[in-house]
């Protein structure tokens, strides 16, 4: 490298350590010259404004992806569903450890602009990295469709793009676990004496986790899984629309567009001044973490009276994603006012710990399979289970409400498809012949045995 070439480098290396300390929230050059011992003055030498360097630190990203890839899956195209999968999740590791950075980067700049513009994921990724994405994707369904005894192609793409989804989806967030604090920040990983192998036992976590789901290929009754979308699919309420800055937030959203939402024209909207809005909150994080947290609760008291008509755990794990996702079809402006709010320079997403404290007493039958080893976790424990769900209705309900479709019928199959691949993997999905309208009755078991 030239002088100029390394010193624009670590430009950019310092400007994804600097932002994604702070989630990439009141990002400023003036922040990242500090950092250098530089004046703001001299960083223009390098980039023009903010928006040049974070175009540039995009395209790093992508080169980056791309080198790992290449270095972890190589030329060859073995179509070995465990080599395959193995490949990705290593992937996924080499990626996020050359820099933690990226997994707060790829959320706030990728994966967020796609659910708030309902686009396509792939299209809001850097061109650098796009082919390399659709080549691994290829890759992994030619090892389905050979693990199936099919041409490709002989399986419907649904069925595919299911597996596919939710195979790219669990490699980066147990992957991401590995690179992540509790209060999700990114993390750098001390090197040193056993570095390599705690790195290798977590690939091989990645892995398990990505083939054989959160029950580990054990054969684990799931119970009934209808009796669960009768009960869970239930209106929750029009909980947004009560609380008037809400409702506010959300109109203002739709009608402005996410960067356009200002405080200053959700106080228009209901007819107050700024200062009024803030009358009874100390500033804008505090009043807005009381809304997040009071839709929280109101949330949770639904899935207490969902969750004690179960005593399954498996029942009681899948009535949460059913009534989450009832929760989205019935209030769908949620998506935009909750990542509109995550966008307002909050100053932590950090749950004080007795709330977690509350939370967990929700969940105790989590804790309870994870003791009996009937549940694989990472670091995070239940907690980490139940946020691997959370995120995967997330993603599920943005891939229905960009597709249009937001029926009953289609989002709980699609809900059900998620839960059997979330707790028993992409192995058991391609050995389990369950078509979408045969019912998974009480007493029925998975595994992750081929021919099961």
């Amino acid at each position: 490298m030239t002088q100029r070439q390394e010193k624009h480098a670590r430009i950019l290396q310092t400007a994804f350590q600097v932002w994604g300390e702070s989630h990439f929230v009141n990002t400023s050059l003036a922040s990242i010259a500090e950092r250098l011992e530089v004046s703001k003055t001299a960083l223009y030498r390098y980039f023009a404004g903010k928006d040049e360097l974070i175009a540039a630190m995009q395209r790093q990203f992508g080169l980056d992806y791309c080198a790992a890839a290449a270095a972890e899956m190589g030329d060859d195209d073995d179509i070995g569903l465990e080599r395959v999968v193995g490949g990705v999740s290593r992937t996924m590791l080499r990626f996020l450890e050359r820099e933690p950075a990226y997994l707060t980067f790829f959320s706030e700049y990728l994966l967020r602009r796609s659910i708030m513009e309902d686009g396509c994921l792939l299209e809001t990724l850097p061109e650098e990295m796009r082919a390399t994405v659709e080549h691994q994707a290829r890759l992994l369904k030619r090892a389905i469709a050979h693990e199936l005894g099919h041409e490709l192609g002989d399986e419907p793409e649904d069925r595919y793009d299911a597996m596919l989804r939710y195979a790219f989806l669990s490699a980066i967030y147990w992957s991401a676990l590995y690179f992540m604090t509790p209060d999700m920040r990114p993390r750098r990983r001390v090197e040193g004496n056993g570095s390599a192998r705690r790195f290798d036992r977590h690939a091989r976590l990645v892995s398990e986790m990505v083939l054989h789901g959160v029950a580990g290929g054990l054969a684990t009754e799931i119970g009934n899984l209808t009796a669960v979308e009768e009960t869970a699919w239930r209106n929750p309420g029009t909980v947004l629309t009560e609380d008037r800055v809400l409702a506010a937030v959300e109109a203002v959203v739709a009608g402005f567009g996410f960067g356009e939402a200002t405080i200053e024209r959700i106080a228009d909207h209901l007819g107050i001044s700024k200062s009024s809005l803030y009358f009874h909150f100390k500033n804008k994080n505090e009043m807005f973490s009381e809304l997040l947290a009071r839709e929280n609760e109101l949330f949770l008291s639904e899935y207490r009276q969902v969750r004690d008509s179960f005593t399954q755990p498996s029942e009681r794990l899948y009535a949460y994603l059913v009534l989450q996702t009832a929760f989205f079809a019935h209030n769908p402006g949620v998506f935009k006012v909750v990542n509109w709010l995550w966008s307002q320079q909050l100053e932590t997403v950090e749950l004080p710990e007795d709330r977690v404290v509350s939370i967990g007493a929700e969940f105790t039958y989590l804790q309870d399979e994870i003791s009996a080893g009937r549940l694989r976790a990472g670091e995070d424990g239940w907690l980490g289970v139940l946020v691997f769900f959370h995120i995967a209705g997330v993603m599920l309900f943005a891939q229905h409400l960009q597709d249009g479709i937001l029926t009953r019928e289609s989002l709980t199959e699609s809900a059900r498809t998620l839960f059997l691949l979330g707790t028993h993997g992409v192995r058991a999905g391609v050995s389990r012949r369950q078509g979408p309208d045969q019912e998974t009755t009480s007493g029925d078991t998975i595994s992750s045995e081929k021919g099961a």
